[in-house]
């Protein structure tokens, strides 16, 4: 039932399970996806912005998201314990086509 109400609400529900039990996170969306837009938006051309490590997944394919909506170069990085994305704004080529 929660994850239906996340979905009418456009919340993220992430299900966590553990010996010590069972818990939900929910997270809004919407304002997490402005804040995000606007901080790539602050990129210089070539440079880029490494997010947290603790990102819900459902966060991480937001990010993604959202950088190929900007065409943006984004990928994983780190260490697999603690991997990270990270997005970068291409450069312009001679030709007006970007660059990662």
């Amino acid at each position: 039932v929660l994850h239906c109400l996340c979905e009418e609400l456009d919340l993220a529900c992430h299900h966590i399970s553990s010996k010590a039990g069972s818990t939900m996170q929910v997270a809004n969306l919407r304002d997490w996806r402005e804040q995000v837009k606007a901080e790539l938006e602050k990129l210089e051309q070539g440079e880029a912005k490494d997010f947290p490590d603790d990102l819900l997944p459902v966060q991480v394919a937001e990010v993604h998201k959202i950088a190929e909506e900007m065409r943006f170069h984004h990928a994983m990085a780190g260490q697999r314990k603690k991997p990270h994305i990270r997005v970068r704004r291409r450069r312009e080529g001679v030709d007006g086509k970007g660059q990662a």
